[in-house]
């Protein structure tokens, strides 16, 4: 799973939980993206989300004013 919806809980939906080992058939949030990287891939992708959302947030909301005017 590449993320947890339940973060910062632990991953908790029962129904992959009752078919597969979480840590070995089941990777959630950091343990999927750093096996699928290395170590440090899940934090470096955080960087990365948060540095583009910091670029496109000013972007996104003047749209979204403008939807609202034409709403």
């Amino acid at each position: 799973m590449a993320y947890n919806p339940y973060e910062p809980e632990d991953y908790s939906w029962p129904l992959p939980k009752n078919y597969l080992k979480e840590g070995e058939d089941l990777l959630v949030g950091k343990q999927f993206w750093d096996f699928l990287g290395e170590e440090g891939t899940y934090k470096e992708l955080l960087q990365i989300f948060e540095e583009v959302g910091v670029e496109l947030k000013p972007i996104l909301e003047k749209k979204v004013d403008s939807l609202e005017k034409i709403i």
